[in-house]
């Protein structure tokens, strides 16, 4: 009987030392910044100016606990993570003319889903001012409250990024997209 609650003793303890072990790696990893690798995503004609419309979507890999691995000099895993969140997304269009740019838009949003989680949330939105300005072809999208996205991102994961947006004009040809998303670590 007392080797029984002798073990169980020490069970409890080595259990509560590897809870308390998770909490100090949280509180000694610094937040940092990872961006993610650029992805494309080629926009139609757009003809439909009633509705926002799907746009395109891609899809690339990801192994957020390298990038953590990475940035903390192998010290800290996504278990020391508490959470990863969107710091930027900015949406470059290619090809633009004086018809054909950020101003055929009167808004965009990203959605984002992962092979971990294939429930699609959006990750940033934004209303495009109408400057009709041939040159418009960069804008950040506002990030005002992010999604947490630590249980889409354990392990290796395929990511897919979905452009919306409703439009002001029509396009006459299409118009690739080049977008950046830099994430948030803390």
């Amino acid at each position: 009987m007392k080797k029984t609650i002798l073990s169980l003793s020490l069970l409890s303890m080595v259990a509560l030392g590897f809870s308390s072990c998770d909490k100090i790696a949280k509180e000694l990893m610094q937040p940092f910044n990872v961006p993610v690798s650029s992805v494309n995503i080629t926009i139609p004609i757009v003809v439909n100016t009633a509705t926002e419309s799907a746009l395109g979507a891609t899809t690339t890999s990801f192994n957020m606990d390298s990038a953590i691995k990475a940035n903390t000099a192998n010290a800290f895993s996504i278990n020391a993570v508490n959470s990863i969140k969107i710091k930027t997304i900015t949406v470059n269009l290619q090809n633009t003319d004086a018809t054909n740019n950020l101003s055929n838009f009167e808004s965009a949003r990203v959605a984002f889903n992962t092979n971990n989680n294939t429930t699609q949330t959006t990750i940033g939105s934004k209303a495009i001012v109408d400057n009709n300005v041939a040159t418009n072809t960069t804008t950040d999208i506002d990030i005002t409250n992010s999604p947490e996205l630590k249980d889409y991102l354990k392990g290796s994961s395929t990511m897919t990024y979905t452009l919306y947006a409703k439009a002001r004009r029509v396009t006459t040809h299409t118009l690739p997209a080049v977008i950046n998303v830099t994430l948030h670590v803390e």
